[in-house]
């Protein structure tokens, strides 16, 4: 369904980041469809939405400091999700307790903080109870 703009122009009425799409949105309307996602707290929608903005000048500072979050956010979840963390230079420690194994992946970035990768069974009954925790 095509929405229309004041002059009676087609535009886009939400824009998909797969770019299929038969109108081009306008800048003003990518940063103020990024500006709903922010609302709702879907920060990484909102960044590719920024990024699509072809004149970086409208852009304002809470914006640019949303695309760089997101750039070093990126940066920490493709790190964390290595299928073989030893390949990015991380540590492991494991054990095991009966039929239970845990590995224990870390290590320090260039700012001297630590990077933690836990990987064990939880029994389904602690799983909603260390969720709530993890969210404290």
């Amino acid at each position: 369904m095509e929405a229309t703009n004041e002059t009676g122009t087609p535009t886009l009425a939400t824009y998909r980041a797969d770019g299929s799409s038969e109108v081009a949105p306008t800048d003003e309307e990518l940063i103020q469809q990024a500006e709903a996602e922010v609302d709702t707290e879907r920060y990484f929608r909102a960044a590719k939405l920024l990024q699509a903005v072809q004149n970086q000048g409208l852009l304002q500072p809470q914006h640019h400091r949303l695309l760089e979050l997101a750039v070093s956010t990126q940066a920490i979840k493709d790190d964390l999700l290595l299928p073989h963390p030893e390949d990015g230079g991380w540590k492991k420690q494991s054990e095991t307790h009966g039929h239970r194994d845990t590995s224990i992946y870390y290590k320090v970035n260039k700012n001297a903080s630590m990077l933690c990768r836990i990987e064990t069974p939880i029994e389904g009954s602690l799983l909603l109870p260390i969720i709530s925790v993890f969210s404290e």
